[in-house]
């Protein structure tokens, strides 16, 4: 396929090989019945003829029925997969969101990599404090204070991490 492509100019064949593969992957076999697509990935690719030109309905006429067993089999697995992807997605979504639903008077961690002379940046710790939110300013702005007596400075939460011990962070 990539010959057909190739006999006027061989210079760009890098350049048009993409579109080749595409080409190839979304093109029924006579030997499956099936797209190299729909076998490995259990869904076809949207082409953008398809825009113009819509796929034919209805299914396609399969060399053998252990190729449709196979396609079926492979979109269920997919499904379950992705419904499983989708469970643990939202579990650890809501598992962090803890450490980002910083309140008032939490301790926290403060990320500070500036560079002090005489210390060996490569080996002292980045994690300072701990710090206390004193308020939450915006969704990812908080105020943050080292004591009572120093003013407080503001920072993003991606700065920030919820104080759970003595040792900081690595």
């Amino acid at each position: 396929m990539l010959t057909l492509y190739c006999q006027n100019n061989q210079r760009n064949f890098d350049e048009i090989l993409p579109q080749v593969i595409m080409a190839y992957r979304s093109s029924v076999h006579a030997s499956t019945g099936q797209t190299p697509n729909m076998m490995m990935l259990g869904r076809n690719i949207f082409l953008p003829m398809e825009a113009v030109i819509p796929r034919p309905d209805g299914p396609i006429e399969s060399a053998s029925p252990e190729t449709d067993k196979y396609v079926n089999e492979l979109q269920d697995a997919m499904s379950k997969s992705h419904a499983l992807a989708r469970k643990h997605l939202k579990q650890n979504s809501e598992y962090q969101k803890r450490y980002y639903d910083l309140k008032a008077g939490q301790a926290v961690w403060l990320y500070d990599a500036s560079k002090r002379k005489g210390i060996c940046h490569k080996l002292a710790s980045k994690w300072k404090g701990p710090y206390v939110v004193t308020r939450k300013i915006d969704d990812i702005t908080y105020l943050v204070k080292r004591s009572k007596k120093q003013p407080g400075k503001v920072h993003q939460i991606d700065r920030l991490l919820l104080y759970q011990g003595r040792n900081p962070p690595t």
